[in-house]
């Protein structure tokens, strides 16, 4: 793991991408004031008019075309209103490990972004390291709204009284409904309704089962493609009462009942039920594509795939709401942050880049098709749920996410973590483990990552 630190005014010069001699070699300690470059800096290039921000500013993400490019349109406006900062907007077709080990490089050579995106479950790890500026200041100053977010949105981000980021997106792992199917099978389709009594773990089953029953076809017609990622398992483990990990941040949680009997149903629906595909089955597709080909009556995949099915999913499908558990519905959340730079040179202007994003931009990329959005009414409700297209209940996603999301635990380490959970309960979604020795694996595998990652 490569020691993340600059000093909070690191020296650019002409280009992002020209190393700083010798940065590798400051520590996170530097970022313990924000010396002559915090909150109340200057914003503005000596000569420039005053009120109107001036210099450079690079902000930086991942996507791939055509969401790349809408992002950069996005700013467009932004550039207009200041006319004489150079934004630089760059995105990287790499998220995860990938994107992580390059937002290292760019800092420990000196070259952080002003304004980027990170994981939720990465936060610890730049707030441990003083990577993150502190929002609040800010906000209280501009009196900046933050009721629109969600409120766990805003929580996620919040640490030791501070705030340290606002919503790239909101959105979840939503059921996408193939409404024929049911309707060829003569089969009830998850409800469209808040009031989701009766909508439980066996319900699903049963009538996954009696559409499979009643559409035997060759290829097959499959009940439901499971999320097997950690954000898609832990939402039915939380919904059935488990955890991943214990309250006190030790040790993970999932040798509990709850989450096993969760974590056995998700592969049962699999190889017991016959309900879901296989890996082997998978080979040669995946379950977008099995999705959009009529094949597959429930599929849980992030709700951010809604314009590719609203392209290529020529059939009648619409939203639906989760199935709840033992503790009730509980729906993932994604709320990766967009943060400000600890050692940006020129946070008014990023802090204004932020605001503009959350604000104008955001609906540039929500008309688009691109993003859901981050204030549940300016955007998703007056945007992103259009009764001119599909799913004609796209409320549910919005509803959901916003009552039941929830965000996963954290630790410092927790690309190690995450790793180590995959590894462990792959073979159990596999058919190759039960729940029990699954869970057993990762009490033997993971609890000592997860105690060397411990947050508080």
């Amino acid at each position: 793991m490569i020691t993340l630190g600059i000093p909070p005014c690191t020296e650019r010069g002409l280009s992002r991408r020209r190393a700083v001699a010798g940065a590798a070699a400051v520590t996170a300690s530097a970022f313990g004031v924000l010396s002559g470059c915090g909150i109340g800096a200057p914003g503005t290039a000596p000569g420039a008019p005053a009120g109107q921000l001036a210099g450079t500013l690079h902000l930086y993400g991942w996507d791939q075309e055509p969401i790349s490019s809408t992002r950069r349109r996005a700013m467009d406006g932004f550039r207009e209103r200041h006319p004489r900062l150079a934004v630089e907007k760059e995105t990287t077709s790499a998220g995860g490990s990938a994107y992580f080990d390059k937002l290292q490089t760019l800092i420990t050579s000196g070259s952080a972004p002003d304004m980027f995106i990170i994981q939720d479950s990465w936060q610890p790890f730049f707030l441990k390291n003083k990577l993150a500026l502190n929002l609040d200041p800010l906000v209280k100053r501009d009196k900046y709204d933050l009721a629109d977010f969600p409120k766990g949105a805003i929580e996620a981000y919040r640490y030791q009284g501070g705030l340290y980021g606002l919503p790239d997106n909101i959105t979840s792992h939503g059921f996408f409904v193939n409404l024929d199917l049911f309707k060829q099978a003569g089969v009830q389709p998850p409800p469209t309704k808040e009031d989701t009594r009766g909508w439980t773990f066996d319900t699903l089953r049963q009538q996954l089962q009696q559409l499979t029953n009643r559409l035997r076809t060759d290829p097959p017609i499959f009940g439901i493609t499971p999320n097997y990622s950690l954000q898609g398992w832990l939402a039915w483990v939380r919904s059935n009462g488990g955890e991943l990990l214990a309250k006190d941040g030790s040790a993970t949680a999932l040798d509990s009942g709850p989450a096993q009997d969760a974590l056995q149903l998700l592969a049962d629906l699999r190889h017991k039920y016959q309900l879901a595909p296989t890996a082997q089955q998978l080979q040669g597709t995946n379950p977008n594509e099995l999705f959009e080909r009529g094949r597959v009556a429930i599929h849980e995949i992030c709700v951010c795939q809604v314009a590719r099915f609203r392209q290529n999913a020529q059939f009648e499908w619409d939203a639906g709401y989760r199935p709840a558990g033992k503790a009730g519905l509980v729906d993932h959340l994604f709320a990766f942050p967009q943060v400000l730079s600890a050692g940006t040179r020129n946070p008014d202007a990023a802090w204004a880049a932020l605001k503009w994003f959350e604000d104008e931009g955001m609906k540039v990329l929500v008309e688009a098709g691109a993003l859901q959005g981050t204030k549940m009414n300016a955007h998703q409700r007056a945007i992103f749920v259009d009764p001119q297209k599909k799913p004609a209940n796209a409320d549910v996603w919005v509803t959901s996410v916003e009552k039941f999301g929830r965000t996963p635990p954290a630790t410092t380490n927790w690309s190690e973590v995450d790793a180590a959970l995959a590894r462990e309960l792959t073979p159990l979604f596999n058919g190759e483990r039960t729940a029990r020795d699954a869970v057993q694996a990762v009490k033997l595998g993971v609890d000592q990552l997860v105690r060397d990652g411990r947050w508080s």
